[in-house]
């Protein structure tokens, strides 16, 4: 190698950072924080070379040619070193468009998959009349996994969110002088497209309510700040910030939802029942409530109590896969592990995507000293849902079954 050759391998280095920075920020959005780390640092090495290889070909042009060293030096060399001759630019040139070929493919390769295993939630928010809403604030949490993500619409009222992980979010939508609205859909891979939401806000009269004074950026910040305390583990403070939104937004009822789990963390199990109860008088189909009372009961010690809250609700022919897995759950704690496997099964191949039942089923195969079943139903959690916690419990399970 000459160091006619190194402009190449900077731009080689160059695109080869650019990957692992854009994989890196795949991989942090589906919160697989050692995958990105890893990749991170892989990054930093790259640029690090790319560094090296620079200074390089720096030096080595100003050995060539005689120039000074100094501040005029190296401007001369930056430019001298894109500038090897005739001959030599039109080389590095079919060589800069075959790398940029190759980024190209490797991003396909490494972070297609990656996206595939997350989902897509797209829709429009519109006012009683259908007429679009521009500027409204959509936002999704799932308490399962701590995420947390936001979106604004369009002028036609709509949106989108990628990089949601596959499972049951809640969504909510506000808009300066209309009354928020939330509710609840189930989240597929991208691989199986998702249900269009709209979202159709009211028109608060006159000046009552929260938002007709309040920005919807500002109901988000409380919103946010109510959640941080309740990551922190703060129960108390946190339902007292959530019941407040309330009180100022009545129809901002999924708040019940935030309320029941704070309830369930600081173990006051009737008072969570209560609150997820609340929310079914005004959405009467709600399966997050209905799992939660099922939890805020076995969390109790009253696996009777939560089967015959999720009774009205599995039993459906299009009962929901957390439903089925949560039931699965429930005949776990009543020592019926034949029934808990069918339930997980069931829930299983109503969202073949999803490796939580998966890994249950890899864990009722342990159970019963079938390894070789458990290693399988394991190698499919993470072949099908591998930007999941259960995916990173399933490899060091096989690591364990291995030795």
């Amino acid at each position: 190698m000459t160091v006619h050759d190194l402009p190449a391998v900077n731009a080689t280095l160059n695109a080869l950072s650019g990957i692992l920075l854009l994989v890196g920020y795949v991989l942090i959005r589906g919160r697989r924080t050692h995958e990105h780390r890893v990749v991170m640092l892989a990054a930093f090495a790259t640029s690090a070379v790319f560094l090296i290889c620079y200074i390089v070909c720096v030096t080595k042009i100003v050995s060539a040619t005689g120039v000074a060293t100094g501040p005029t030096s190296w401007l001369y060399c930056s430019v001298r070193s894109a500038q090897v001759g005739e001959e030599k630019l039109t080389i590095i040139n079919h060589l800069s468009r075959l790398i940029a070929l190759v980024a190209v493919l490797l991003a396909s390769v490494v972070v297609e998959p990656v996206l595939a295993q997350t989902g897509r939630v797209g829709g429009r928010v519109q006012d009683e009349s259908g007429d679009p809403i521009r500027g409204a604030t959509i936002s999704a949490r799932n308490n399962n996994i701590g995420a947390r993500f936001t979106a604004t619409t369009d002028e036609k009222g709509r949106f989108s969110i990628v990089g949601l992980s596959v499972g049951t979010w809640q969504f909510m939508a506000a808009a300066p002088g209309f009354e928020p609205q939330g509710g609840e859909m189930p989240v597929s891979t991208m691989a199986a497209r998702n249900a269009a939401m709209i979202f159709t806000l009211e028109r608060i009269p006159g000046e009552v309510g929260i938002l007709g004074n309040v920005s919807a950026e500002d109901l988000q910040a409380a919103l946010s700040a109510a959640d941080a305390l309740f990551n922190e583990g703060q129960w108390d403070k946190a339902i007292a910030a959530y019941r407040a939104l309330l009180d100022d937004t009545p129809s901002l009822t999924v708040v019940n939802l935030q309320i029941g789990a704070a309830l369930r963390g600081k173990g006051d199990f009737p008072g969570a029942v209560a609150a997820y109860n609340d929310f079914l008088a005004e959405n009467s189909d709600s399966g997050l409530a209905r799992i939660g009372i099922a939890m805020a009961h076995l969390e109790a010690g009253n696996a009777a109590a939560a089967e015959a809250a999720l009774l009205p609700v599995v039993q459906a022919p299009d009962a929901r896969p957390d439903v089925l897995y949560t039931f699965g759950e429930v005949k776990t704690a009543q020592g019926l592990a034949a029934d808990a496997v069918q339930w997980y099964q069931r829930s299983s191949d109503a969202d073949p995507a999803w490796g939580k039942p998966r890994y249950k089923l890899a864990q009722a195969a342990l159970d019963r000293g079938d390894t070789q079943a458990a290693s399988e139903f394991l190698a499919q959690v993470i072949a099908v849902d591998p930007i999941s916690v259960e995916a990173a419990l399933a490899k060091g399970d096989l690591e364990r079954l291995s030795r």
